[in-house]
């Protein structure tokens, strides 16, 4: 992890409703897989056409 922050996400376990969103947003990012998915297999936007000619990009 982070160490500048290490400090205050220790801190902030010692809390239920910290603990209660963590676990709510575990929950909805799991439950929405296939929302990711769809996001992450995204097609990249098109290439200019010199980049395409070429195959590299600058």
């Amino acid at each position: 992890m982070f160490p500048a922050i290490e400090g205050v996400v220790d801190e902030l376990r010692e809390f239920e409703t910290y603990r209660e969103l963590r676990e709510g947003l575990y929950r909805w990012g799991a439950d929405h897989r296939d929302w990711w998915g769809t996001l992450v297999s995204a097609c990249p936007p098109a290439r200019r056409p010199e980049e395409r000619e070429s195959g590299r990009r600058e």
